[in-house]
């Protein structure tokens, strides 16, 4: 998230990040649709927070979730 704005992008941010992570895409998509929290993903899941720490991933995944 740059000035509001979320720029979905492949590889590296040109941008200084404030969270970096790494799963597998059933845990992001679970994330991401609300169906996990960060906390138990990090419990329980192949979730790896390379940087940032645990308050940064749930704010990713709050912007990032999914509304039905």
């Amino acid at each position: 998230v740059s000035k509001g704005a979320v720029v979905p992008r492949s590889g590296s941010s040109p941008a200084p990040v404030d969270v970096k992570i790494h799963c597998d895409v059933a845990t992001f998509l679970d994330l991401a649709m609300g169906k996990i929290s960060p906390s138990r993903a990090l419990r329980e899941r192949p979730l790896h927070l390379l940087q940032g720490d645990r308050a940064g991933l749930g704010r990713v995944f709050k912007i990032l979730q999914y509304h039905q």
